[in-house]
């Protein structure tokens, strides 16, 4: 059974970001034979021998359940965050060539994140996608090409996301704190999560010390992770009609609304239909988010039809690897 298994041609997906690192291995029929998980794989963050870590533990994981060994694959396509610039996808794929050369030697394609999200949602040739989690990154093809849109971190372009959100409420908090800005709720609220007396004691637990204060006080400080998982607050607070709150949720979806602008008129879109897959946390908000995102977005591309991709993005990289085996036979 094992000879027959490494007989086929298998294919390779992964989706690795900030968070988790996913690896899928699918048969010649599309089906996904085996899954694995491993730590990050932003390079950004973890550093090229982490990344390369955690990518190659998610594979073998993923071909310890598919039960194939050595195996040769007819395609793999990596989706990753953090490649931005070709700068980032020469060094990622320089280094995917001298892991990986045995498993596919160069039949492989390195791709952002949001590449592989847009193919999880939709087939067509054409269409855009949006992640909005952590971080927020828009990507559209058509017939003008490819376009791209933030993606670049919280420093020069990472609007609408859930970090963004989190940074926004509190500030928000703060200031109305020390009455610089409209009252809110989210004060409160955040005082309690964080456990502080006064938002001004939150920078005891916001920032990081680097010299033990002596009990709970040698903190590590919010990472960008940690500051994106007071997101939700945002949303309970905008639901029970704090204004403040909703006014946080309100522009990020206007900002979000503004990439997907921007990368669809790029690449000749706006007046075609064509798919919007959206992806990422941030659209568990539904209607708060959702709906200004929309209405913001139509006026601009009133063919779009928009869909919350329901797969697990490295589908989309399975999708790609399989599309790019066909098209050089």
């Amino acid at each position: 059974m094992d000879v027959k298994r490494n007989l086929m041609r298998y294919y390779l997906g992964i989706d690795g970001g900030g968070t988790s690192t996913t690896a899928a291995v699918a048969n010649e029929r599309g089906k996904i034979v085996g899954t694995g998980r491993a730590g990050p794989s932003l390079y950004k963050v973890v550093g090229l021998k982490g990344a390369m870590k955690n990518l190659r533990k998610a594979i073998l994981a993923a071909e310890k359940k598919a039960r194939v060994t050595s195996p040769s694959y007819a395609y793999a396509v990596f989706g990753l965050s953090g490649v931005d610039t070709l700068n980032d996808w020469k060094i990622l794929s320089a280094l995917m060539y001298q892991y990986f050369k045995p498993r596919f030697a160069d039949r492989f394609r390195v791709v952002n994140d949001v590449v592989i999200a847009l193919a999880a949602g939709t087939d067509a040739p054409f269409g855009a996608a949006l992640i909005a989690g952590t971080g927020s990154n828009a990507y559209a093809v058509g017939p003008r090409g490819e376009a791209y849109a933030g993606g670049l971190g919280s420093v020069l372009a990472d609007e609408g996301s859930a970090y963004w959100i989190g940074s926004q409420m509190l500030r928000a908090a703060v200031k109305s704190f020390d009455r610089r800005g409209a009252e809110t709720a989210l004060e409160q609220s955040l005082c309690a999560l964080l456990k502080v007396r006064t938002m001004r004691d939150a920078v005891d637990v916001v920032y990081p010390h680097t010299k033990d204060f002596g009990a709970g006080m040698n903190r590590s400080g919010f990472d960008k992770t940690a500051i994106a998982r007071l997101a939700p607050l945002c949303t309970r607070t905008a639901r029970q009609g704090d204004r403040v709150a909703k006014k946080i949720v309100y522009d990020a979806a206007h900002e979000l609304a503004a990439m997907v602008h921007a990368v669809v008129a790029r690449a000749g879109l706006s007046r075609m239909r064509f798919d919007c897959v959206l992806s990422g946390g941030a659209w568990k908000a539904e209607a708060l988010i959702v709906r200004p995102f929309a209405r913001a977005v139509r006026p601009h591309a009133p063919r779009v039809r928009f869909i919350r991709v329901r797969a697990s993005p490295v589908t989309g990289a399975l999708r790609l690897a399989q599309r790019h085996d066909v098209s050089i036979k």
